[in-house]
Order: C-alpha cells, then sequence, then structure tokens
C-alpha cells in the first residue's frame, strides 16, 4: 500500500536524477503558491490516515495476511 496518493500528496516520478529534481521543485513551488490545495490535501492526508492507517486496521490486516 502506497502511504500517499494524488489526493493527499504530489508524486514525482523519479526516472531521472534531474527530472526527479525537477519534479519535485515543481511540486513544491506549486503547494507553496496555492493555499487551498495545500489545505484539500492536508484534509485528504488526515483522512487517509484515519481510514487507513489505524491500530486495528494494522492488526486486521496482518491477519488477513498470516
Amino acid at each position: 500500500m502506497d502511504y500517499i496518493n494524488d489526493t493527499c500528496g504530489i508524486l514525482v516520478d523519479p526516472t531521472t536524477p534531474e527530472g526527479f529534481i525537477n519534479g519535485l521543485s515543481a511540486a513544491m513551488i506549486k503547494l507553496a503558491t496555492d493555499s487551498e490545495l495545500r489545505k484539500q490535501m492536508g484534509r485528504a492526508a488526515r483522512q487517509r490516515v484515519v481510514d487507513e492507517f489505524d491500530w486495528q486496521r494494522k492488526v486486521d490486516r496482518t491477519l488477513q495476511i498470516l
């Protein structure tokens, strides 16, 4: 399971070192200049943690795997 997706973060494809640096720079500039996007992603990230990463869900998932 991925920790972030496009609702709560900006995914940067690390195909080359230069591409990764450029993608990361663009993502940081986008977040720095768009306060609504920051708020929206922050809310989505919090909800994702509540929905996917609480301890009971981890225990349930581990039991499924075992």
